[in-house]
């Protein structure tokens, strides 16, 4: 009867995968609050006859939410490709798999966090504002593009490493060698 060796449970990729998931969540929380603490914010001036007018400079602070957020989901996606490399480089195609469902999972909850604590009701902000007030825009991203970055960063890293590191010998290479 053969005998089945015991794996502690982090060797075995089941957990690994569901720990790897829960780490992407948690860096989309923390990339979504980061994105909400730093990103610029364009300001409505409410004008003497009660018009919200932009500045040129607040349309560009408005394309500026969704290039900050488009940093810091590449930033967030190269270390979840690293740490994806450093737990499953031995699983194969798992490997890009868990890769690119872990960072489309940390842009999605980057997204709505962000959204969330970034602020709500700028129609209500704007009907009770006064003539001379700056009333500030919500947080949202208009480019949903941007949620593409953090796939695309976290592959980077998993390619670079597969092309350049030695490759890993397998068992059957080492007794192919050994009978040679």
């Amino acid at each position: 009867m053969a005998r089945i060796a015991s794996a502690t449970i982090w060797e075995r990729a089941r957990w690994r995968a569901l720990a790897q998931l829960i780490t992407c969540t948690a860096a989309g929380v923390l990339a979504g609050v980061v994105w909400a603490a730093l990103s610029p914010r364009a300001h409505y001036r409410i004008d003497d006859d009660l018009r919200a007018v932009l500045s040129e400079r607040d349309h560009a602070e408005v394309i500026g939410g969704d290039a900050a957020f488009t940093i810091i989901v590449v930033v967030f996606g190269l270390g979840i490709g690293v740490l994806t490399w450093l737990w499953f480089h031995q699983r194969g195609w798992l490997l890009v798999a868990l890769s690119l469902v872990g960072s489309i999972v940390l842009s999605l909850v980057a997204w709505q966090v962000g959204e969330m604590i970034g602020g709500s009701g700028l129609t209500e902000r704007l009907a009770a504002s006064r003539p001379g007030d700056l009333v500030q825009m919500d947080l949202v991203l208009h480019s949903l593009s941007a949620l593409a970055a953090a796939p695309f960063a976290a592959v980077t890293p998993i390619m670079l490493l597969a092309a350049f590191l030695p490759e890993r010998s397998v068992d059957g290479d080492e007794a192919l060698d050994a009978a040679r």
